[in-house]
């Protein structure tokens, strides 16, 4: 009952501050005026609105298109400023799911306390709030980076794994892969940190001194084969997420279309045999999957050497510059973020396998581990008195 009482406050503190988080960026959505990077998202996401589909900006996979399509009016207002704000409608939101998210992270990992911190610091991150009323693609991305991570550590804190928050994290990690190209190079790291916590969430945990435990643990094969069971129905699920949602917003999209558009945005980047792939591809492959690979090529001769200028302190180079992202990480990192490294983080919380005698009482377990037998006192079944019954 003590975890029961405790779970209310917090959960009324964080709708508050996700609330709070919401208004914030809606603020932010009305006021502020469109930056150089959203009249390319707003013209991707007004083709996907009056059906002409997804025929251009191939650099960004369709989510951040979907959500900015769905705010548009019927018809495009007047003004650019107009259609930028009906673009946003649906992003201030985003911003409110992260506080969420990162709140119930961190209560599931270290107690309400650090879950309200944890979501107080999202709040008042001011990369976080800046990037929250834009049509972009970063904030969509570290939502549904949360979102996959928060699911999986609940997948793997009892002593079975549940499949269905396995699946749940598959799917926002699905959501990931749509939003941003790179999301796609870390599932490989993303599944073998899967695996590992599934093999462990099925080890039992420390009790406390004096308490027999009863020999519960799985043999250590079929500990490996349930963790590799349960990451691959993570990761199907993931790419039937991703498969999905491209297929599902390329479906009214003409395929000469499509391949006009392929043409019109990867022959000027990526150039002509490249481009051939890709008209080919598009020819006959599933559409959402054509769309995907051809924004992989985009992206990938984008970023060649020499075809976009870096600026990095005082200094521009074609090349790049080998402490860009080191120093742009340490810069941009949200607060939030930095809780993560400290010794706080690994501390058992409520209801974990290795949270101790008070913690165990409220988790499941026998009678001898500090809970209350049918019938009886808790005083009479909690202690050491207990441990020898």
């Amino acid at each position: 009952m003590r975890g029961g009482r405790g779970v209310k406050p917090f959960a009324v503190v964080l709708v508050l501050l996700a609330a709070v988080a919401v208004a914030a960026a809606e603020a932010g959505r009305r006021t502020a005026w469109t930056t150089v990077d959203e009249p390319v998202h707003l013209a991707a996401a007004r083709e996907l609105a009056d059906g002409r589909g997804v025929v251009s900006n191939f650099e960004h996979p369709v989510l951040m298109k979907v959500v900015s399509a769905a705010g548009l009016a019927s018809r495009p207002p007047g003004l650019i400023v107009e259609e930028t704000r009906d673009g946003r409608r649906l992003f201030p939101w985003l911003l409110g799911l992260l506080v969420l998210g990162a709140g119930l992270w961190a209560r599931r990992l270290a107690g309400p306390v650090a879950g309200a911190g944890a979501a107080v610091l999202v709040l008042a991150d001011p990369t976080l709030r800046g990037h929250a009323p834009l049509v972009q693609s970063d904030l969509l991305l570290a939502v549904c980076l949360v979102w996959a991570g928060f699911l999986l550590d609940a997948a793997a804190r009892g002593r079975r794994v549940d499949l269905r928050l396995a699946a749940a994290s598959g799917a926002a990690y699905g959501l990931a892969l749509v939003s941003k190209y790179s999301a796609l190079p870390f599932l490989p790291v993303f599944l073998a940190v899967a695996a590992l916590r599934f093999a462990r969430a099925r080890r039992p945990g420390p009790v406390p001194a004096g308490v027999r435990r009863k020999r519960t643990g799985l043999p250590s094969r079929v500990r490996a084969v349930s963790a590799v069971a349960a990451t691959a129905l993570l990761g199907a699920t993931a790419l039937a997420t991703a498969v999905f949602v491209q297929e599902a917003t390329l479906h009214g999209t003409p395929r000469e279309r499509l391949r006009a558009g392929i043409a019109r945005s990867l022959l000027p980047v990526a150039g002509e045999a490249p481009t051939r792939e890709a008209l080919d591809r598009a020819a006959s492959a599933p559409k959402g999957v054509a769309a995907y690979v051809t924004g992989l090529s985009y992206v990938r001769a984008a970023a060649a050497p020499g075809a976009r200028y870096n600026y990095f302190l005082g200094e521009v180079s074609g090349e790049g510059h080998p402490l860009y992202f080191v120093t742009a990480l340490l810069v941009k990192a949200p607060a939030g973020c930095w809780p993560g490294f400290s010794p706080v983080s690994r501390f058992p919380g409520p209801g974990s396998p290795g949270a101790g005698p008070r913690s165990a009482g409220a988790g499941p377990g026998p009678p001898s581990a500090g809970r209350s037998s049918p019938g009886r006192s808790p005083s009479r079944t909690s202690g050491p008195r207990a441990s020898r019954t």
